[in-house]
């Protein structure tokens, strides 16, 4: 970024500054806090991803030995087409993710950067099939030869809410939410945030 030598002159009046660097450093400084923040993403969004496959295998397992589904043929297709991890989009340019998702009226600030997270397909499209021993009051009973895909969504979210949590308390990270409760798009996204750091 180069600055013009009157807006140099004229911030170090207004500032006190003596040290050419110190201005490179304010005007470097927005880019770096950024890179930092993308790099925090990064971490979160593999962490969820990985955490949420990894669990998601087993559960498909221990599932598998009650009720022997779904047939190994579908668990095949699953990990074959990615379809037993979440889908993360980090926005290179924020509103223009949101009008995507149809939420152009967001505004994000310089220091937000919108994030959106999906489901696996499966997931995403029957989250209501069965699971109704957990949490949850939307979810229907299945029959006996029906994937139970509720069943793994109420306990693959849980994996999801701990980490934002341990994210936020222990990283610093600010996920505020843009899409309200009760509003998720089975083709688009699940969760919208525009993410932050607390203690800039």
């Amino acid at each position: 970024m180069e600055i013009d030598p009157n807006e140099l002159k004229k911030l170090r009046s207004e500032e006190g500054l003596r040290n050419p660097d110190d201005i490179f450093d304010l005007s470097n400084r927005e880019g770096v806090a950024n890179e930092v923040l993308r790099e925090n993403i990064h971490t979160f969004t593999e962490d969820v991803a990985n955490t949420f496959q990894q669990t998601f295998k087993l559960l498909l397992e221990e599932y598998k030995k009650r009720t022997d589904l779904p047939s190994d043929e579908i668990i095949a297709y699953l990990a074959n087409n990615k379809l037993d991890k979440p889908n993360f989009i980090v926005a290179s340019n924020g509103e223009n993710l949101l009008a995507e998702l149809g939420f152009s009226n967001e505004r994000v600030n310089a220091d937000q950067i919108p994030v959106s997270f999906q489901l696996p397909k499966p997931l995403a499209q029957f989250w209501y099939k069965g699971g109704t021993d957990s949490w949850g009051a939307l979810g229907r009973d299945v029959g006996p030869n029906i994937t139970e895909w509720g069943h793994f969504y109420r306990k693959l979210m849980e994996i999801v809410w701990e980490k934002i949590g341990y994210y936020e308390s222990e990283k610093g990270l600010v996920f505020e939410r843009v899409n309200g409760i009760g509003d998720h798009n089975p083709k688009s996204y699940y969760y919208i945030w525009k993410i932050s750091r607390w203690g800039k």
